[in-house]
């Protein structure tokens, strides 16, 4: 008995490890102790920090770019900077589409994180079966919300931090239909 339970633990932490292996490969590393505050911002009203979030996503795909420019894959107009903010643009607003959508389905028996929330609504949205959804990660939301996310404008405070980043560039012109308009 002990040995089938020493099994079960054995592929639950397998599990674990490659759904983190998986987030890892996509920019989302999650500390065990970051879990803990991550639930309890899920079960209150708390927001995101915006600045924080745009912060994170625009230096990881300004990595990301470079990495590709200094490997000669280079297939973008404009200099490194204007490519990686508008690859975080996408993110950045899949993020607050899913902070959104988890705050709207949060009830008191379930409590999603964002690829739930993102999920939950495909499902809804498509009747796509579970087996469906179950499997997609960031690309896939990208891609499956591109209408939502390309229609979808930015509130007040989301657009802070991103304007505050953008303004002082040539591109920054090509943000301002996804932003609220400047005060």
């Amino acid at each position: 008995m002990a040995q089938a339970s020493d099994q079960g633990a054995g592929a639950a932490a397998e599990r674990l490890q490659a759904r983190n292996g998986r987030r890892a490969r996509r920019g989302i590393v999650e500390r065990p102790h970051e879990t803990k505050a991550t639930e309890a911002r899920h079960m209150s009203n708390e927001q995101l920090n915006y600045s924080r979030v745009w912060r994170g996503l625009a230096e990881a795909r300004f990595q990301e770019v470079e990495a590709l420019e200094q490997s000669g894959k280079r297939n973008w107009k404009g200099t490194t900077e204007h490519q990686a903010v508008r690859l975080a643009l996408g993110d950045y607003k899949l993020a607050c589409f899913a902070e959104k959508l988890r705050a709207e389905q949060s009830a008191p028996w379930f409590a999603p994180d964002a690829s739930d929330a993102l999920r939950l609504y495909l499902l809804e949205k498509h009747h796509w079966p579970l087996s469906c959804v179950r499997g997609l990660e960031h690309q896939d939301f990208l891609f499956a919300l591109h209408s939502e996310l390309r229609d979808l404008r930015l509130t007040d405070e989301q657009s802070v931090p991103v304007r505050q980043w953008v303004d002082h560039l040539a591109v920054r012109g090509e943000f301002e239909p996804h932003l609220h308009p400047a005060a």
